[in-house]
């Protein structure tokens, strides 16, 4: 918690179980792919994030449900509200290390604005 009070943020190592990182990964997977192909120029040419994670046109209701049941998970919250007494969920994005610079992703980051 300290590190939300200086730096803006925190991580929390072993929060999920692998079984559960694995689920999301496929998600954000299917997401991502899907959103590489749509806007593929932008993500070549200057992308730093992609959005629309819960656009129906990316995954199905389905999908949105499983994402969001893990993102609300009382753990998480619980979590969160060590460093924020009533947070507010604005959004999740996908950050992305921008192909132009490194000619492929090596790495992705979800964040969740609260």
């Amino acid at each position: 918690m300290n590190n939300y009070k200086s730096n803006g943020y925190m991580l929390v190592k072993g929060l999920y179980s692998i079984k559960e990182l694995n689920k999301i990964k496929l998600l954000v997977n299917a997401f991502h792919t899907q959103w590489k192909a749509n806007n593929r120029e932008f993500y070549q040419s200057r992308a730093i994030n992609s959005s629309g994670i819960t656009n129906s046109e990316y995954l199905t209701a389905q999908q949105n449900e499983a994402l969001f049941s893990l993102l609300a998970d009382n753990k998480l919250i619980k979590r969160v509200k060590q460093a924020i007494s009533e947070p507010l969920f604005l959004n999740t994005q996908l950050f992305l290390i921008p192909l132009k610079l490194h000619k492929k992703i090596i790495g992705i980051a979800i964040c969740n604005t609260i």
